[in-house]
């Protein structure tokens, strides 16, 4: 985890994550954090290298992250995850290691309002599978 709160970087990471035309809170964000993971960890690695890289890491990340923003919402901050941005540019800025990758950015602060955003979700039978 990098986390970015001097507002020049800050403000330069939040221009990075509006490529695509959005995220554009993110100018107002008073901490964003870029969440990378190592090429290939070495954590268990007689099984790495018999099987390969499994990329252990991904699902590591995902959980890191949920964990995170629970927590986060748990102390009453908003969060928003992040991952419309060029992992060279990101990890040019913050000097991320040559081989590490930037899998998302995420922005922290009090929320604007009260409000929460309706989601559209699909139903429970479109994304799980039962074997019996």
């Amino acid at each position: 985890f990098t986390v970015v709160t001097e507002p020049e970087t800050k403000a330069k990471l939040a221009g990075l994550l509006q490529i695509v035309g959005g995220n554009k809170f993110a100018d107002t964000a008073p901490v964003l954090i870029a969440v990378s993971e190592d090429e290939c960890p070495k954590l268990m690695p007689g099984v790495l290298q018999r099987w390969s890289c499994k990329h252990f890491a991904h699902c590591d990340i995902g959980i890191a992250i949920a964990h995170f923003t629970l927590k986060a919402a748990e102390s009453g901050l908003a969060t928003c995850i992040m991952g419309t941005f060029e992992d060279s540019d990101v990890k040019e800025l913050l000097d991320i290691p040559k081989g590490d990758t930037v899998r998302a950015v995420i922005a922290l602060g009090y929320p604007s309002d009260d409000k929460v955003r309706d989601k559209n979700r699909k139903e429970l039978d479109e994304i799980v599978r039962f074997i019996d």
